[in-house]
């Protein structure tokens, strides 16, 4: 299974958050061990874009042997399209590289739900239940195709898979949900804040085989 992790430096709230250093390790290498956890995931790609920016994501790809695509800075979805086509993948996971917590298991079960239905998107957005930073996407390559191709409008190019949700009836489509309500949770880093949030989380954590819940429990213990 391809998982791709889409990155740029240009972020609006913390320009430069995905390279940061959280809890001694840059954010994108953090996210990427993650998602490579996961049973089901066999390869990664960085889809990141040619905007001078993300020369920085590029060259730390490389160092790390992480396997990189870019694409046009505003055109996130034309850039999965271009790395579905190279891989030749059936489907893809799409994961966001804020999410240095990301659970494994979570893509697992999207891989499992996936492969017992003959769907078109499995996500755990649609109706959240999971906390921000939990977000997994399984997505029919078929059908990607079909939509890249009449997306006019630019937000729906940025945002990947705003156009399955828009017009959900159009495609099938499987929500799973957590076991309790968690999606008030902020366990993504968007802002400062979070960034130093999530960094005293991973310092009091088993991070290396800790899933969401674990993570959950410790910003309610310690009022995070």
């Amino acid at each position: 299974m391809l998982a791709i992790i889409q990155a740029r430096m240009s972020s609006m709230r913390l320009p430069g958050k995905v390279l940061m250093n959280i809890a001694g390790r840059p954010m994108l290498e953090r996210v990427c061990d993650r998602v490579m956890q996961s049973s089901n995931v066999k390869r990664v790609v960085i889809a990141t874009s040619n905007h001078s920016s993300d020369d920085p994501i590029e060259k730390f790809c490389y160092s790390r042997n992480f396997s990189c695509f870019r694409g046009a800075l505003d055109d996130v979805a034309g850039r999965f399209l271009s790395v579905i086509q190279r891989e030749g993948a059936e489907e893809f996971i799409r994961i966001s590289a804020d999410s240095p917590l990301i659970d494994p298991k979570l893509i697992d079960k999207a891989v499992e739900e996936y492969r017992h239905g003959q769907y078109d998107l499995v996500t755990n957005v649609l109706h959240r239940t999971f906390p921000k930073g939990q977000s997994v996407e399984l997505i029919r390559s078929c059908t990607f195709r079909q939509i890249c191709a009449n997306l006019i409008d630019p937000d729906d190019r940025e945002h990947v898979t705003k156009a399955f949700y828009r017009n959900s009836s159009a495609y099938k489509i499987k929500n799973f949900s957590a076991e309790i309500s968690a999606g008030e949770f902020q366990l993504s880093v968007d802002t400062r804040e979070d960034f130093e949030r999530i960094s005293s989380i991973i310092n009091l954590s088993s991070v290396g085989s800790d899933g969401w819940l674990d993570f959950v429990k410790l910003t309610k213990d310690l009022n995070l």
